[in-house]
């Protein structure tokens, strides 16, 4: 499907909400039976699948795709009757099938990606305890995993915030888009500072603004294992944290490298997963070189692919997000 007027644009946005309502419906019904216990999807009963759900809902209410929150309600009260670790702060990573703590640990990545998924569900339903919980998340995040010193965010630790000294690349993806997504709706001057933080750890540490690609230092301390996908979630989300916090000179450095990192990356890309096509978007939102655009459309799923992946927890987030996130640039579009 190649676009070549706002005709055709319309026309994929509908494509996205179709594909979305399906994957909101399979998921609902396979978890409205289960109203009490384990996610569907999630045997292990690990924190984000509960915040995958979270999010997911309460970003589709938002952008007008559902038109109530009976599974983001669901998932927001079992998140805080049993994952929030009362005693010591931060979040459970496993806990039973009864809802006691399992796995006792503390996944970074976990915390922001939940902190990211409450602040989507604040938008939502407007409950100022759900942003109280977001905020607190965002403090414990700032007090026990921030590297003060060298700056990014420790990846594990114990249940008393004893850790191991590793940082990851994912987790400081999550980490910035957790704090993105709270500066949404607290717009708070610290909170802007650390976010510059982490661009800037972006900037400096991470991203060689010759190619646009992740390389190796020891600032990271062990790294991901290298994968592209990693590459095209940064080049959409660093200037959208830019953007969130307004920072002009900022966004325009974060767009010439989002394109670096794209055009990089696209050689090397057979088989696109659902979140690239954002990458590509942005892309072209950026430059309106149609090869990104046609690239977008391209690494969206068939419907056949979608049918046999539907089942997938990864997937399931994956794929409403990029559906999300592509609709509503699109609904943000002149299109008259």
């Amino acid at each position: 499907m190649e676009i070549n007027s706002n005709k055709d644009l319309n026309k994929y946005a509908a494509q996205l909400n179709l594909e979305l309502q399906q994957i909101l419906s399979y998921w609902a019904s396979r978890n409205s039976e289960k109203l009490q216990g384990g996610v569907v999807g999630n045997p292990k009963n690990n924190i984000l699948g509960y915040a995958r759900v979270l999010w997911v809902f309460s970003a589709a209410y938002n952008s007008k795709a559902l038109k109530e929150l009976k599974m983001a309600n669901w998932a927001y009260n079992y998140i805080v009757a049993h994952f929030i670790d009362i005693d010591y702060g931060g979040l459970f990573w496993t806990v039973d099938h009864n809802g006691n703590p399992k796995d006792t640990k503390k996944q970074v990545h976990a915390l922001a990606f939940t902190l990211n998924s409450f602040s989507e569900y604040f938008m939502a339903c407007g409950d100022e305890l759900v942003r109280e919980h977001a905020i607190v998340m965002q403090q414990d995040l700032l007090k026990y995993c921030h590297d003060q010193e060298y700056g990014g965010y420790f990846e594990v630790f114990d249940r008393n915030w004893v850790g191991v000294a590793k940082k990851a690349l994912h987790t400081q993806l999550h980490v910035l888009e957790g704090f993105t997504n709270l500066y949404r709706i607290w717009p708070d001057e610290e909170l802007k500072i650390h976010l510059l933080e982490l661009l800037n750890d972006f900037s400096i540490h991470l991203i060689n603004g010759q190619n646009g690609l992740f390389f190796g230092k020891d600032w990271m301390i062990i790294n991901d294992k290298f994968t592209y996908n990693l590459n095209l979630a940064a080049s959409w989300l660093l200037p959208e944290a830019a953007k969130v916090i307004a920072n002009v000179a900022a966004i325009g450095e974060l767009n010439i490298l989002a394109v670096k990192i794209v055009t990089a990356a696209l050689p090397q890309l057979v088989n696109g997963g659902p979140e690239l096509s954002i990458a590509f978007f942005n892309a072209w939102q950026i430059t309106a070189d149609q090869k990104f655009l046609n690239a977008a459309i391209e690494s969206s799923i068939s419907d056949s692919f979608l049918d046999s992946n539907i089942k997938d927890p990864a997937y399931f987030y994956q794929k409403s997000r990029a559906c999300i996130e592509i609709s509503n640039r699109i609904k943000s579009l002149d299109l008259s």
